[in-house]
């Protein structure tokens, strides 16, 4: 079964007065993160048949206070609040929990995020509810519902795509003697790679570890395209700077005709 179609699971300890919830899903845990703590809430938090998230407001910090507040599927107002008492961003999220349907009793909320293969485990502990056995249970059931909408807001990551390339200059000392023919190839896939710029579309060139070949550093390239970056491996004789990218057409040809003209090749 894959992560997007594993269901929320929610159990309530009634006697302990403490409900354990968890769910997979498709989404890094930096991007989960963020839609349990932006006004990200007020687009998943609730549905029509029973409630709506219509605001959220917090401060991000540890003592720093959230409110939402909703609209029932009655046409009644209600407001949560509560205290962050511990932020690790984005593993965990620890809060108190305040709400009318139970008496403002104050209960705490600890979300735990753990990366897995495709995605993340949120988990979510609710304790503090003592002897309210009928509040422990009804959020029980309340969570199971909560982590669906939130499991269904968040798409499914595209995979990366990955090309692993050795580049070998045709001569060592080829970017210090371009012919004319060779210089011009380098100036039009340059230019070619620098108009895509403007599309939202880019390059970079990241130095990594240095490898143990006569061929020296290696490099990592990314190139987005339709929004997307493909990492591309390359060995190059030349150290290029980290984070170099493709500004325009005259840098590219000074810095990475190389690989410009792998880029080309990987992708076509």
């Amino acid at each position: 079964m894959s992560i997007a179609t594993k269901s929320a699971r929610s159990v309530a300890d009634v006697n302990a007065g403490m409900i354990l919830a968890s769910v997979e899903i498709a989404a890094p845990p930096e991007r989960v993160f963020r839609a349990l703590t932006t006004e990200e809430i007020t687009q998943w938090w609730g549905s029509p048949e029973e409630y709506r998230t219509t605001s959220f407001t917090a401060e991000l910090r540890v003592g720093g206070k959230w409110r939402t507040t909703g609209i029932g599927a009655k046409g009644d107002e209600f407001a949560v609040e509560g205290v962050y008492r511990e932020i690790d961003s984005p593993r965990r999220l620890v809060q108190t929990w305040v709400a009318p349907w139970d008496g403002n009793n104050e209960t705490v909320i600890t979300y735990m995020l753990e990366p897995i293969e495709g995605g993340t485990r949120l988990t979510v502990k609710h304790e503090g509810f003592g002897e309210r056995r009928e509040s422990c249970s009804g959020h029980g059931e309340g969570w199971e519902r909560v982590l669906g909408w939130l499991s269904r807001f968040l798409p499914p990551a595209q995979p990366s795509r990955f090309f692993l390339l050795r580049l070998l200059a045709p001569r060592p000392t080829f970017q210090m003697d371009l012919t004319d023919e060779e210089r011009d190839v380098m100036r039009r896939h340059a230019g070619y790679w620098a108009g895509l710029l403007p599309a939202g579309r880019r390059g970079r060139v990241r130095s990594g570890r240095r490898s143990e070949g006569r061929l020296g550093r290696r490099h990592r390239a990314r190139v987005g395209r339709g929004g997307d970056d493909v990492p591309v491996c390359v060995r190059s004789r030349d150290p290029l700077r980290q984070g170099v990218r493709l500004r325009d057409a005259a840098r590219a040809e000074r810095r990475l005709p190389h690989v410009t003209t792998l880029l080309r090749r990987a992708c076509s």
